[in-house]
């Protein structure tokens, strides 16, 4: 049995990679979902905090590996990660161009669309910069801290926009347990299973991750008892809705 962090004894690399890729499947598919369910309701499906903290990581992501700092990432060879982080890059990425077009509509209705964009853009690229900044700066290996901070965000978020706004119809209960379950797995390779680094450094870092990881899967659930509630409302309001058109 091989080591990971604090010297626990983790499973095997095959047990990780194999729940990291079922993790990855079920995020994909949260993310396909958000991206059908922002077409056809003519919105966006992700709080605008967490999907630009998330784009930024996936897309530097994308480019770390040929930039000076490629030592931080996986190797450029490794073309099925490479792949992996660009298919979320473009699922996220379309999720935020839904975020600025239908977002930007209501903005126009509203007579602050410069505004809205000026925050949009100049808010990304701080996000951005910033979440560079961090992975140079703590030398953050494979975004392994900087990846949970931003899930955390995005967890966060969903649960705000659902607590500010009673009648928010949020995301299909479908894919709230999608979200829960992939970082529920996600969450549990990284406890549970083999993380030897290359770099010895990173057995002690990692600490705070575990707390953090902790917090975002209470936000996930979280939110799938809000979907709960908010699908049973529905159900319980249709038929009154019906009897008094009658």
């Amino acid at each position: 049995m091989a080591k990971h962090y604090f010297h626990v004894e983790g499973l095997s690399l095959g047990f990780l990679a194999a729940t990291v890729g079922v993790s990855y499947l079920l995020s994909s598919a949260a993310s396909v979902w958000m991206v059908i369910h922002g077409f056809r309701h003519k919105t966006y499906a992700m709080p605008p905090a967490g999907l630009m903290a998330l784009l930024s990581v996936c897309l530097i992501c994308v480019f770390g590996p040929f930039s000076d700092q490629s030592h931080l990432f996986y190797y450029r060879g490794q073309t099925t990660l490479l792949i992996t982080w660009g298919l979320d890059a473009l699922l996220v990425g379309i999720v935020f161009a839904q975020y600025v077009t239908y977002g930007g509509r209501q903005a126009h209705r509203d007579g602050q669309l410069a505004l809205f964009h000026l925050l949009v853009w100049s808010t990304f690229t701080v996000v951005g910069y910033g979440i560079w900044s961090f992975i140079i700066f703590y030398q953050d290996y494979y975004v392994n801290e900087i990846c949970p901070i931003a899930l955390f965000i995005v967890a966060a978020g969903y649960v705000r926009a659902a607590m500010a706004d009673p009648q928010w119809r949020g995301l299909s209960l479908g894919v709230a347990w999608l979200l829960g379950l992939s970082n529920v797995l996600l969450f549990g390779a990284v406890v549970a299973g083999n993380m030897s680094d290359p770099y010895p450094e990173a057995e002690y870092g990692y600490g705070f991750i575990y707390w953090l990881y902790a917090v975002t899967l209470i936000l996930n659930f979280v939110y799938v008892y809000q979907a709960t509630v908010q699908r049973r409302g529905a159900r319980l309001a249709a038929p009154a809705v019906v009897r008094g058109s009658l």
